[in-house]
């Protein structure tokens, strides 16, 4: 997971997307968010979500 994180091409992106859909059972506390086709689809979204929600590298004004 890394590794895939610390490249920069779209093929790493698809494969650390597929990564977390296929955990998605692990990823998400609540197990009824996992489930079912709406499960996947967020599980392969994941990066982006978290992503989205980390200030960690917000820019302090």
């Amino acid at each position: 997971m890394a590794t895939l994180m610390l490249k920069n091409d779209v093929i790493s992106l698809l494969k650390l997307c597929r990564l977390c859909m296929k955990h998605r059972q692990t990823i998400y506390p609540v197990k009824e968010k996992a489930q079912g086709i709406r499960g996947m689809i967020r599980g392969f979204f994941y990066p982006f979500i978290f992503s989205y929600r980390c200030s960690t590298f917000d820019l302090k004004q």
